[in-house]
């Protein structure tokens, strides 16, 4: 996504993080309620226009090139992508599952037999 102005995107979690990591505007085109919540997140932080399914062949799908031209939706998505940029997921799931694992969590209490 870095090498596009906007996307169009249902708004599913992947091609959320996705174009939000890569600091990209989009147009959100919920088709179900995880997609609608993620691109209701989203229009709110100002980073998004939200279209509706029934409305992607007639004019309202033009909206992306507002994302493109206007800024008001660039610098939201550029705050967002700095956001990303700030956090270690792969090293905060790490440690997450370094102190389960010390921890003596439920999981692994039910493989030793143990109750849980």
């Amino acid at each position: 996504m870095p090498r596009v102005a906007a996307a169009v995107i249902a708004g599913g979690q992947g091609s959320a993080q996705t174009a939000l990591a890569s600091g990209l505007p989009f147009v959100g085109v919920p088709l179900q309620p995880e997609q609608d919540a993620n691109v209701t997140v989203v229009t709110r932080r100002r980073a998004a226009i939200r279209v509706r399914p029934e409305r992607v062949a007639t004019q309202d799908l033009p909206h992306g090139r507002t994302l493109i031209i206007d800024g008001r939706y660039r610098q939201p998505a550029w705050e967002l992508q700095r956001a990303y940029a700030a956090v270690d997921g792969p090293g905060a799931c790490a440690d997450l599952v370094v102190l389960e694992a010390s921890a003596g969590s439920p999981i692994d209490a039910t493989r030793r037999g143990d109750p849980a």
